[in-house]
């Protein structure tokens, strides 16, 4: 008779890396191709998908949506400059699927990052300083690094609940960003003052 303590140790595998990275964002991705490139076994690590924070929720979502906004301008502004240009609405939906588009394909060329690497999804939790638990997988490396990023804190304020909020997960990619035009406009705003005083 084979007791449970012993039967969930024949059942977990064995990996040994030299480095295991936890955190599929910008650092982990950087960190994981300088580490094989420099001959290093490598694992990464990621909850659900690469690219973290900058490809999904920021960098890159706020400024493709930062350059719709002086596009917008500037065709509000092409009568000044002699065009017949007319500015007339915006399609919100349209935005989101352009927006959306530029991540995917900003997503495809970070794949270069992880070539020759390992890449796993789950939640690793820490056994000792050089072992990880992962999807019922023991792993073992040399050197561990933790490049989990951040995640939207919510205060606890009264009535917060009740009013509703948008954290920076939701900003730009589900349906509230697409319908709320307050947001949208302190974007273009912020574009707008951008420009006028030549900044990027």
């Amino acid at each position: 008779m084979i007791h449970q303590k012993e039967y969930r140790e024949e059942c977990i595998l064995q990996t040994h890396y030299d480095v295991t990275i936890i955190g599929g964002g910008s650092a982990g991705l950087t960190a994981a191709h300088l580490a094989q490139s420099l001959g290093a076994k490598v694992l990464l690590i990621d909850k659900k998908q690469l690219g973290g924070d900058c490809l999904h929720y920021g960098c890159v979502p706020s400024k493709s949506l930062i350059h719709v906004a002086h596009v917008v301008q500037q065709a509000r502004q092409a009568a000044q400059f002699g065009s017949s240009a007319t500015y007339q609405c915006v399609d919100m939906a349209k935005v989101s699927a352009s927006i959306q588009g530029v991540v995917q394909r900003v997503g495809d060329t970070e794949k270069t990052y992880t070539e020759g690497v390992t890449v796993t999804f789950g939640h690793a939790s820490f056994t000792s300083s050089t072992t990880l638990l992962l999807n019922n997988e023991e792993i073992t490396s040399r050197r561990i690094l933790i490049a989990t990023g951040s995640h939207p804190a919510v205060p606890q304020l009264e009535g917060l609940q009740a009013t509703g909020y948008l954290t920076f997960e939701a900003f730009l990619i589900g349906p509230e960003a697409v319908n709320n035009r307050k947001i949208i406009h302190l974007l273009w705003g912020k574009a707008h003052a951008l420009h006028s005083t030549g900044s990027p």
